[in-house]
């Protein structure tokens, strides 16, 4: 292609890689080249001789091919060079003859540029075999596309709220709606009463699901089991199954979360737990029940010791009795923590009652460090004040104070843990804070925290 050069010319800066306008003249025109969309440039071609000026930068992986030596060069296996009757080097591409290039300057940078943007493939002929791979796999996993169905939208609308534990009533937020119908304008949103039903359909068609799979393992089922009251209040008995498939291979599997009516007396969780392997037909496959050392436990064992030999089953409530090891070791733990005078863990409000008090004050380490995080959380000055501290070191600008719960031990450990590690903040805390001079830990009492820790570490469940 032939170019008229007008009065400017761009010229590309090696070193800062910006382009300006340079002045030239407009007599002369431009030698027929090929130029990359990467590459601005231009030549001064004047009578007698060209002055072109090849300042692009060659990429790295380009870069060990151009090589110094033009006849050792790999790009004159693809482009024949000559010279015309200006004296002027020239290379033009064996393949498409297109690619015309001024060789004046030595540079090979162009020609490689060309090779590699038109020609890979006999540059490197694996190049095309792997264009060819990645096609193919895009291809396939186009094919991949789900087509819509308001029927499987509504099956995984349902999953995803029971899974996810959202409220039956998020199909009726006008934001969620919006959403859905930006997506796909066809999709019929079902009302909060029909994924309620949908959802129990689901429940009673994955306990035959689950019925199936028990009733078809080859050998016996351990189960565990315990009692659980819910914030509402509403007794359950939650079940699990472990067993060893046709594969060897060890399973878990959620047998049933039981309504417990009723008292949480042994008798009736008994009842409730033989109904449900009733209902599954899986009551001969008892190999063991793990559960943890309460006394109701205990009658529960007995009693269902009485069911199995009714019905000729193999059982024992202490040979079949595995104790739950966690529940040990959380005894253990409290034992350790009564006799240093830990106090027990309570709601954050209870302890802030207590402060109110006049005589509040404890030189017990652990309801000392529960009392002082308890004062700092209360109040948002303190909060930031503690906060401003902690970003003095990078390590802990993140942490926040922990507080322990009642029901899991090892919460006393990760308050203590976190306690330690947020030492240095906690004392200067405490030193500008007058309120909080009551709660000063000693040197000594830091040392305790630490030796505790390292008790509490070996016993720490995840």
């Amino acid at each position: 292609m032939s170019q008229k050069n007008n009065n400017k010319e761009f010229e590309f800066n090696h070193r800062s890689k910006r382009t300006r306008y340079i002045n030239i003249t407009d007599e002369e025109e431009e030698p027929e080249q090929i130029l990359d969309n990467e590459e601005i440039e231009l030549e001064n071609h004047q009578e007698g001789g060209s002055q072109l000026e090849n300042k692009d930068d060659t990429s790295s992986a380009l870069s060990t091919l151009d090589e110094k030596d033009e006849k050792g060069s790999i790009v004159w296996k693809h482009f024949d060079r000559f010279v015309d009757n200006k004296g002027t080097s020239w290379a033009k591409c064996r393949y498409c003859g297109n690619g015309k290039y001024n060789m004046d300057s030595g540079s090979t940078g162009n020609l490689l540029r060309h090779l590699n943007k038109l020609h890979p493939n006999k540059v490197n002929p694996s190049i095309a075999q792997q264009a060819e791979i990645i096609k193919n796999f895009l291809q396939s996993a186009n094919n991949v596309k789900i087509k819509f169905s308001n029927e499987l939208f509504r099956a995984k609308l349902v999953e995803w709220i029971a899974t996810d534990d959202q409220p039956f009533t998020v199909v009726e937020s006008p934001e969620f709606r919006y959403v859905i119908q930006i997506c796909n304008a066809e999709a019929q949103i079902p009302t909060a009463d029909t994924i309620k039903s949908d959802i129990l359909k689901l429940y009673k068609s994955y306990h035959i699901n689950i019925q199936n799979i028990l009733q078809n393992t080859p050998g016996k089922i351990s189960f565990a089991l315990d009692a659980w009251t819910s914030p509402n209040v509403i007794g359950f008995l939650g079940i699990t199954g472990h067993y060893i498939d046709a594969d060897w291979n060890i399973k878990d599997i959620l047998v049933d979360f039981v309504n417990l009516s009723g008292s949480h007396s042994g008798e009736n969780m008994a009842n409730m737990f033989v109904t449900c392997l009733k209902e599954k037909k899986i009551l001969t496959k008892i190999l063991a029940i793990a559960a943890d050392n309460a006394a109701n436990n205990n009658t529960f064992l007995k009693s269902l010791e009485q069911t199995c030999v009714e019905n000729h089953i193999a059982f024992h409530h202490k040979e079949n009795h595995v104790r739950c090891i966690a529940h040990i070791m959380n005894l253990t733990v409290q034992e350790i923590l009564k006799h240093i005078r830990a106090g027990e863990a309570q709601d954050e409000n209870i302890i802030l009652e207590e402060l109110l008090e006049k005589n509040n004050k404890t030189n017990d380490i652990i309801p000392k460090l529960r009392k002082l995080i308890v004062k700092i959380r209360a109040s948002p000055q303190r909060r930031d004040r503690f906060s401003r501290q902690c970003d003095l070191y990078p390590t802990v600008k993140d942490l926040n104070l922990i507080l322990d719960v009642k029901t899991r031990w090892n919460s006393t450990y990760l308050m203590i843990e976190r306690a330690l590690q947020l030492q240095k903040p906690l004392d200067e805390t405490i030193r500008i804070e007058p309120e909080l001079e009551g709660f000063s830990i000693s040197s000594n009492e830091w040392q305790t925290l630490k030796e505790l820790c390292r008790v509490f570490a070996v016993m720490v469940f995840y």
